[in-house]
């Protein structure tokens, strides 16, 4: 056989190149459907850690005390600016949300009957009227919750039995039954009169079972 004629590759070498070939293939088909099944998996994975995280009791209680929170705070707010301070606001003759100090007079010059007013004409204020007023707020739901947490420890708490059924031991310091004669921790004689017979040696002893 001339040059001409032999085949380019051996047998060996053409089964390897076909095995590689085949190999290749089989790995850009695992690509493929890892690529396609990627979102997928990152859809589920996330939707999976969104449960999990709702599923958290302390984030249930979160939402339902952040909930009662920004309503109990509108109550307590109402009880203040429309109960308590249109009294205070008649005793000093104005509004005591709206009182204040004029720093620097604006345009037009005081007096002022409002926060507004005296902003409009550009005057520095302090404003301290609505300052006590928070402070008020404060100490309000301050004192309130202290009742509500205080309420609730209470409810919470277990009552203890009025009658006890069972009295502890001197000497191991073991619960016993409140008609026990004998501890059955320590053997010890509980009755005092069985015990006192028992140390002088006289009298009838008393089998326990």
């Amino acid at each position: 056989m001339t040059d001409g004629d032999r085949p380019l590759t051996s047998p060996s070498e053409t089964t390897i190149n076909n095995d590689t070939n085949n190999r290749l293939a089989i790995a850009q088909e695992r690509m493929a459907r890892v690529s396609n099944t990627a979102p997928i998996k990152k859809v589920e994975g996330f939707w999976s850690d969104f449960k999990a995280f709702i599923n958290r009791g302390n984030v249930i209680d979160l939402a339902v005390g952040v909930i009662i929170g920004g309503a109990f705070g509108a109550i307590t707010n109402s009880a203040v600016q429309d109960m308590l301070m249109p009294f205070v606001g008649l005793a000093t003759g104005t509004q005591f949300e709206e009182a204040l100090f004029v720093l620097r007079n604006g345009t037009p010059p005081p007096p002022y009957t409002t926060r507004d007013q005296a902003k409009e004409a550009g005057a520095v204020t302090v404003n301290w009227g609505n300052f006590i007023q928070q402070i008020v707020n404060f100490l309000l739901i301050s004192l309130v919750l202290f009742f509500v947490i205080k309420a609730i420890a209470a409810f919470k708490r277990r009552p203890k039995d009025l009658e006890s059924h069972e009295k502890q031991c001197d000497y191991c310091q073991k619960e016993v039954g409140l008609k026990a004669l004998r501890c059955p921790f320590c053997t010890t004689w509980l009755d005092k009169d069985i015990k006192k017979e028992e140390e002088t040696g006289q009298g009838t002893h008393v089998v326990v079972s």
